[in-house]
């Protein structure tokens, strides 16, 4: 997701971020709802809520099923900072939401 998009915003993507995307990266159409959520954050990343303060933020995807695969919901962390040049949305971290089906 790096790199400047048509909107203004350009997307940077922390070590931790990375890290958690590869834990992550073995569910099968993870990257369809990234790109969703990408797509959402470049727009108006500030119609996210702050998750603490001074500028967490956080976004999360809804969980789906494609072709027969589940795809598990994301949760997604990030920053927007503001520079001369222009606005960037720093992801900070990645997750799935687990929910226990049984209760």
């Amino acid at each position: 997701m790096d790199g400047m998009n048509k909107f203004g915003y350009e997307f940077e993507e922390d070590d931790l971020f990375l890290e958690q995307l590869k834990k992550i990266g073995n569910i099968k159409r993870v990257d369809d709802a990234l790109e969703i959520l990408s797509n959402a954050l470049s727009k108006n990343p500030e119609q996210f809520e702050i998750y603490a303060k001074p500028n967490l933020r956080i976004a999360k995807t809804k969980a789906y099923f494609r072709d027969g695969i589940y795809i598990p919901p994301l949760r997604v962390f990030f920053i927007i900072k503001e520079t001369e040049k222009c606005n960037i949305v720093n992801l900070k971290y990645i997750e799935t939401i687990e929910y226990d089906f049984d209760s």
